[in-house]
């Protein structure tokens, strides 16, 4: 296969992922746009934390067991055996299930010690039974949006998550806004659609991937060897977690809600930087697997160079856009009351160049 095919693979599939990622983008940076400006920077900030939360709470409840999924599914799969396939879900599913319950349970008793004396934010009780509520139907969109990248269906799990719920958020948190909702109303639609993307999840695997509720396959489950391949990447949920959230955690803690909130709305702008990166690495590290495994060391290096050089030539237009006019940006989308965030745009917008750079060295390595 000539160099030409292996870069017309790799923009083929980055193509859909990036037309969804942009438009999920879209949705998000709209939502985050309707939210801040309708609720101000205090109760903006009360509800990132919220989601901080959610995030945490999720990233524990799941165990891993999203990993296992993957692995074990995929490995099946290759074997023809849907009935431990079948299995494997349905073990990851009980199981996040149960966990998310008891965390979620944990959270409402627990919602007057984490809102008053962690971060000392009475509002922030409200939210957090939303986030009770949000929790199973989280856990589960998760366990069948990997099972669609297991069963190397993954235009499915990009399209339920950046396209329907992140539309669907902004619909119906706009909607919610019009009859004279503010906080709760945003808490509402972030939870709403977040059900509303388990329950496609599930209808559209069930129909287009695996009859998950008949019983006709006969499913083997394996629960030891999943959880004991799961459980040890817990760590790694973590980690990612870490990464994700921990700033909005520390802010929270130690500042206040409206710094949250300042903070916040930098952050979305300048992850925009790295959504050209991140799409092209979906489809860039399997083609380069299989070109190592041909041992077509030449095409590797042809390849990289020029997926290196198209990216950056839409990644460093962005990256200079958003560091330039970091506060008319901030001013144009955001108002006044948001201006000081222009000095975290600033800099998150120069580690997130950073990143890109980062990960192209990363595509070189692997």
């Amino acid at each position: 296969m000539a160099v030409s095919k292996y870069l017309e693979k790799i923009a083929n599939g980055a193509l859909l992922v990036i037309i969804s990622m942009v438009f999920g983008k879209l949705f998000s940076y709209l939502y985050v746009v309707l939210v801040a400006n309708k609720l101000g920077a205090s109760n903006y900030g009360v509800l990132s934390l919220a989601f901080a939360i959610l995030s945490f709470s999720s990233a524990l409840a799941l165990l891993g067991l999203d990993e296992g999924v993957i692995r074990y599914v995929s490995f099946y799969k290759g074997r023809k055996d849907i009935g431990s396939a079948k299995g494997t879900i349905k073990t990851a599913l009980k199981t996040a299930l149960n966990t998310s319950i008891v965390i979620a349970v944990l959270l409402i008793i627990f919602s007057d010690f984490i809102s008053n004396n962690i971060f000392n934010e009475y509002d922030l009780m409200k939210l957090l039974i939303f986030v009770a509520v949000a929790l199973p139907f989280t856990v589960t969109a998760q366990i069948f949006l990997v099972s669609f990248r297991a069963f190397q269906k993954p235009q499915y799990e990009v399209m339920i998550k950046e396209l329907i719920e992140k539309s669907s958020k902004v619909i119906i948190t706009f909607i919610l806004f019009l009859f004279g909702f503010r906080l709760l109303g945003a808490a509402a639609g972030f939870v709403l659609a977040i059900i509303l993307m388990s329950i496609i999840s599930v209808i559209v695997f069930n129909k287009y991937i695996l009859n998950f509720f008949s019983n006709k396959t006969q499913e083997k489950e394996n629960k030891k060897e999943l959880l004991n391949y799961s459980m040890p990447l817990l760590l790694k949920n973590f980690m990612w977690f870490i990464i994700s959230w921990i700033d909005i955690l520390m802010i929270g803690y130690f500042k206040t809600t409206s710094d949250v909130g300042i903070y916040n709305v930098a952050l979305p702008t300048s992850s925009l930087i790295i959504m050209p990166a991140y799409s092209i690495m979906y489809l860039f590290l399997p083609v380069i697997s299989q070109l190592y495994g041909e041992n077509n060391m030449a095409e590797i290096k042809n390849v990289y160079k020029k997926v290196s050089k198209y990216l950056l030539l839409i990644n460093i237009p962005i990256f200079l856009i958003i560091f330039i006019l970091s506060e008319d940006i901030v001013s144009l989308f955001f108002g006044k009351e948001y201006i000081n965030a222009f000095l975290p745009l600033v800099i998150l917008s120069i580690g997130f160049q950073l990143l890109t750079f980062a990960l192209l060295a990363d595509m070189f390595w692997e």
